[in-house]
């Protein structure tokens, strides 16, 4: 018979709170570009924000992450570790601002077509 008690529940540690982030993105697939969600979080500092995804894409469908996007993850990344805020944060913060930012030329237009 074993000593250890069959009763004895040990405690697990509470687990992370997981916070992700989709961002749809143009990625390229031989001569043609196709939208890809990428699921960004707080991952490994030590590995690309959308690291998996890239090999992931490129292994098995064979398409690419634009350069741009992955220089702008990191950058995002770099800002958040040097001033101190998470870097899941700041990432909406981008992508949002970017919405209004892409959403405010059709306005003008609009604007301008009216007057």
């Amino acid at each position: 018979m074993s000593s250890q008690n069959p009763l004895v529940v040990k405690k697990r540690r509470p687990s992370k709170q997981v916070s992700i982030q989709e961002l749809e993105v143009p990625c390229i697939f031989g001569n043609r570009q196709e939208k890809v969600k990428l699921y960004i979080g707080n991952s490994d500092p030590k590995r690309a924000p959308t690291h998996f995804q890239e090999v992931l894409i490129r292994g098995e469908r064979g398409g690419l992450i634009p350069r741009e996007i992955l220089d702008g993850l990191q950058a995002i990344r770099n800002l958040a570790k040097n001033n101190g805020v998470p870097f899941l944060e700041l990432c909406r913060y981008a992508i949002r601002s970017l919405s209004v930012v892409e959403s405010k030329p059709e306005e003008d237009k609009d604007k301008k077509d009216s007057t």
